[in-house]
Formats: structure tokens, sequence, C-alpha cells
């Protein structure tokens, strides 16, 4: 599968005021950047910059992102999880705790139908029998029960 994105993209720092308070904070706003299908190290910088309150190492990162990108996708392919879907679509996930497990990265991810791979939860692989995994980031539409980010789950 591919995965699309931003290719080059710079994040600036820019304060802005909160309507309705006065109030002002900094947030990150993405500039520049040419739209397109990502490279594996764009893939796996997505996947860290997910994982906000802990640090996956650059080496888990990008297996799991080369994993994404060779998968074959579509709902039949091998290494769903079974019975977890996101709107009809098989789940898939690739675990990868090298160099350490605190740095490790499990991937959720599944093939919408377009191709392009969705990215639909980040985790940290905390036990086995049974698999257990500490979940970093969670996408806003993915509704499956139990799964919010900073929670364990249990496969």
């Amino acid at each position: 599968m591919k995965y699309a994105g931003m290719h080059n993209q710079v994040f600036n720092q820019v304060v802005i005021t909160v309507p309705g308070t006065g109030a002002t904070k900094t947030v990150l706003q993405p500039q520049g950047g040419q739209a397109g299908d990502l490279t594996a190290q764009e893939v796996a910088d997505i996947i860290k910059r997910r994982a906000a309150t802990r640090v996956i190492s650059n080496r888990a990162a990008l297996e799991c992102a080369n994993f994404i990108l060779d998968h074959k996708g579509g709902d039949s392919a091998g290494e769903a999880l079974g019975g977890i879907q996101w709107n009809g679509h098989a789940i898939y996930h690739k675990t990868r705790n090298k160099p350490t497990v605190a740095q490790g990265c499990s991937v959720f991810f599944c093939d919408p139908g377009t191709g392009y791979a969705k990215i639909v939860a980040v985790a940290n692989h905390i036990g086995a029998r049974p698999e257990t995994y500490r979940l970093d980031w969670v996408a806003s539409d993915f509704k499956q029960d139990g799964w919010k980010a900073g929670r364990s789950i249990t496969l």
C-alpha cells in the first residue's frame, strides 16, 4: 500500500489569540510541502509524532512504516486482527520492540479501499499472553470500544 501526505513539511511556531478570551497560545502550523506518496522515513516520522508522550526509536518506527508500505492491502490480506475494523475494513498491526521495549512501536492500520493506508492507532506492546498494548494515539474516527489514548487494550 501507499501512504499519502506532505513531503518536506515544515512546522512553524505561531502565536495565536484565543477567540473570546484574548489569551494567547503558541501552536505549530504546517507550512509548505508537496502532496504525494510518502517514503518509509516520512511515515516513520508521522508514527513517532503521534506518540507524543514517549520516544519511539527510529529503527522501530521505520520497520513499522516499511511493513505498512509493503502490505498488500485489501481486507483479505494476511495478519488482520480478528473482528476489529474501521468502517468495515480489517485492521492490521505490526509491532517492533527494538532496541528496547520502552522505545518500541506498534501500529494499527487498514486499507480503506483506496490503496492508501490509514493509521488508526499507535501504541507500545507491553505484554504477551494475552497481547497487551498501551495506546499512545487513536484516530478520532476510530470508534473501537475501549480504544482511547492513554489506555491499555488486550487482544
